[in-house]
């Protein structure tokens, strides 16, 4: 049984749909969620400050609209969600890892690709470096 059960989120397909097999998870073992979306900020190049705040802005926009249908599900089955964006840098393999150690996670729930749609031999390779280096049970989700 799981308590903390945190799904990556990036808007895709396959993110939405290991957003609802957490609820379910959640919903079974009484659990409760975070919804994370990592938003990879630029890091070559010339950016000024009104460029990464333009960034960020349109991240949290999208990032919102994504939660809101998380949240509206998970109430809909009994299931508390907490939505975090982090900000990074580096991969959002390490981001999500991070923020798993960081939540003390049981559960981490991801799509196998996102919205990159890059194919890869099995696991995209967001989910290949979560699965490789999370702290906890990985679940990903076609």
């Amino acid at each position: 049984m799981f308590s903390k059960i945190l799904v990556a989120v990036d808007g895709s397909d396959q993110s939405m749909a290991a957003a609802e097999k957490a609820i379910q998870i959640a919903r079974r073992d009484k659990a409760d969620i975070i919804a994370l979306h990592v938003l990879q900020l630029p890091t070559v190049g010339h950016y000024t400050p009104s460029l990464f705040n333009d960034v960020i802005e349109n991240g949290g926009r999208e990032a919102e609209k994504w939660f809101s249908k998380i949240k509206s599900k998970a109430g809909n089955n009994g299931v508390q969600v907490k939505t975090q964006m982090v900000e990074s840098v580096g991969t959002p393999a390490s981001a999500i890892v991070d923020r798993a150690e960081k939540e003390k996670v049981d559960l981490i729930v991801m799509g196998t690709r996102g919205r990159t749609k890059l194919k890869k031999v099995l696991l995209g390779s967001v989910a290949s470096g979560v699965v490789t280096y999370a702290p906890c049970t990985v679940m990903v989700v076609r």
